[in-house]
């Protein structure tokens, strides 16, 4: 299965970056089986850690027994996982993003599967 059809992209306007989704071809934004999310944050100044934590903490109170594990960090870098209970309107989901820093903001790729816990912590 090819993930290779744009089903959503906003641009957040002059300095403030961008979001673009792709997901399977005969999918849409509202059901889909897999996704990949790349997204810009423009003029962002946390540090990749930073902002995911800040993120994790957000997610945890919003949706509680969301779960997330640090795979590796880097200078620049933060790879991790996540698995997301059903909540706020949307399904569950599993996956794993990589938040990058970049010259003039944060650089996110997120490749995600709905409806299955398929990324489980190794505990």
């Amino acid at each position: 299965m090819q993930i290779n059809k744009v089903c959503f992209e906003r641009d957040f306007g002059p300095e403030q970056g961008y979001i673009r989704e792709f997901i399977p071809e005969g999918e849409s934004v509202y059901n889909w089986s897999k996704m990949i999310t790349i997204e810009f944050f423009e003029n962002e100044e946390r540090a990749a850690r930073e902002y995911v934590e800040e993120f994790k903490a957000t997610r945890e109170r919003q949706c509680p027994g969301s779960e997330f594990q640090i795979l590796s960090e880097e200078e620049y870098t933060v790879t991790y996982r996540y698995n997301f209970p059903e909540c706020q309107g949307h399904m569950e989901q599993s996956g794993i993003s990589r938040m990058y820093e970049g010259n003039d903001g944060l650089h996110h790729l997120s490749c995600a599967e709905k409806g299955t816990r398929a990324v489980r912590r190794n505990n």
